[in-house]
């Protein structure tokens, strides 16, 4: 008779398996380059937090803030764009680095930013089967969060996926009354609709 194995889900942080799912073919190496590519894509970002004068002259110690567009290329490099504002400060910058993947959806990246000559340092974790990403910063001196969203999402628009009935909702939406159109609630299942159109939750 054969051993069940059972498999624990925890809550937000997706499981091992779910990080690296997909049939292997090089237990060793194979790991490493499936857990990198479950980052892969485009997303956008905000940060917050504040910069010390430890870390930064005068001028630029305070709060800080950031939005910008990092790609990942599933292997182990990252690319950004990214206006900041550190302590009223506004500065255009671009970043390269790298990024590992942990096998448990954890993983740390380290990013040179120019033209400030800096090197940022930072811990994530990936949300939601890689479509979201948080992250701290672990450098002296620094007290910075981020959250990273995708920023396209494959068959997001294909109302096939939607939950059942969803399909045949969709195309009635221009036939409906405003009033009715107000009622309309949000599907748990990826797409919201919203005032007659559909956009990704």
């Amino acid at each position: 008779m054969g051993t069940k194995k059972y498999t624990k889900v925890w809550p937000l942080l997706p499981s091992a398996s779910a990080c690296t799912s997909g049939r292997r073919t090089h237990p060793q190496n194979d790991l490493l380059q499936k857990t990198n590519a479950t980052l892969q894509g485009s997303f956008g970002y905000t940060s917050t937090g504040t910069l010390l004068d430890t870390y930064v002259p005068p001028p630029f110690a305070g709060p800080f803030g950031e939005v910008g567009r990092q790609t990942f290329d599933g292997k182990s490099k990252t690319e950004a764009t990214a206006t900041l504002s550190a302590n009223g400060n506004i500065q255009q910058v671009t970043i390269e680095g790298t990024y590992k993947v942990n096998s448990d959806c954890t993983g740390s990246m380290t990013l040179n930013v120019s033209p400030l000559q800096a090197t940022v340092h930072a811990d994530f974790v990936i949300d939601r089967d890689g479509a979201e990403l948080r992250a701290i910063d672990t450098d002296s001196g620094v007290v910075e969060t981020r959250v990273y969203k995708k920023q396209f999402r494959e068959g997001r628009e294909d109302s096939s996926k939607l939950t059942p009935g969803a399909g045949q909702l969709l195309p009635s939406l221009p036939e409906l009354a405003p009033v009715q159109l107000s009622r309309i609630f949000q599907l748990r299942t990826g797409a919201c609709v919203l005032a007659s159109k559909t956009e990704a939750c």
